[in-house]
């Protein structure tokens, strides 16, 4: 061996070493990047649990926060289209693409039947989800629509592709009811503004006319119940006046014949002792 030789052999050594080396964190990077979803999701689970160590919550709440962050991410693995993905399409394909994934699901609302495809689908770009832990209350006042989970509202057990709130095409707001629907499980709902429907209606006059069509028959319905509510709410009112009537003589009647026993009684004893 020469010098000559251990030169060449360290350099291929420091060569064959960088190649390896670059081979290596190829292979690291296509690891890192083959789940982004997942890997943002631990990310957000690392500030998750910094967040509660700085601010020392309790071990319960902890639990309770890990667990709907880990309910959330299996929800939105499982949503119809990514949003940021549309955003980024052409109209037709964007057109299409809604369409497809959300046609049926806004067609089962029954407010919703009938309306064209562009309407349906802004409205579909104007839904937002949100998920609610088990034993949650949802508030009244906007248009749900259940993705995934269990819903208690105005004694019903609402499952998935239900909906309530579609009364918020009606414009007095006493006609509307102000129940909240209670999560039953982990329940992913789509939700829509009134104000956002009431914007789409103005770019759709043809809709627009369907939607107060359809307003004007739930609002009919609606002040029939409120009557038929009224008139029984007055007949059990009248009733209970009418039996408070009738019993008041029997009490006054019998609170006289007890005064008037002890008064005959009395006379008896004095006899009595006369004789």
């Amino acid at each position: 061996q020469n010098t000559g030789e251990l030169t060449v052999a360290i350099v291929l050594m420091l060569v064959g070493a960088m190649l390896w080396g670059n081979t290596i964190a190829t292979f690291c990077g296509v690891i890192a990047t083959l789940n982004p979803s997942a890997t943002a999701f631990r990310q957000r689970m690392d500030e998750l649990n910094m967040f509660m160590r700085k601010k020392a919550l309790p071990p319960e709440l902890r639990r309770e926060l890990r667990e709907y962050f880990h309910q959330a991410q299996t929800f939105r693995n499982c949503e119809p289209y990514n949003k940021e993905l549309v955003s980024i399409m052409s109209p037709r394909l964007v057109k299409d693409v809604i369409v497809f994934c959300n046609k049926e699901r806004l067609q089962r609302v029954w407010c919703l039947r009938d309306l064209g495809e562009p309407i349906l689908v802004q409205l579909a770009l104007s839904l937002n989800t949100i998920l609610f832990a088990p034993g949650e209350m949802v508030p009244a006042g906007k248009l749900y629509i259940i993705f995934r989970g269990i819903a208690l509202y105005h004694g019903r057990v609402l499952i998935t592709g239900a909906s309530w709130g579609e009364d918020i095409i009606l414009l007095n707001p006493k006609n509307r009811l102000r129940e909240n629907a209670r999560a039953m499980n982990y329940l992913m709902v789509w939700f829509l503004r009134r104000s956002d429907l009431l914007s789409l209606m103005a770019n759709y006059p043809d809709d627009a006319k369907k939607l107060r069509r359809k307003a004007a028959v739930l609002a009919l319905r609606r002040e029939f119940l409120r009557i038929a509510e009224e008139r029984t709410r007055e007949r059990k009112s009248a009733e209970a006046a009418l039996n408070a009537m009738l019993v008041k003589p029997n009490v006054s009647a019998d609170s006289e014949s007890g005064r008037g026993s002890p008064s005959r009684a009395s006379r008896a004893s004095v006899r009595r002792r006369s004789t």
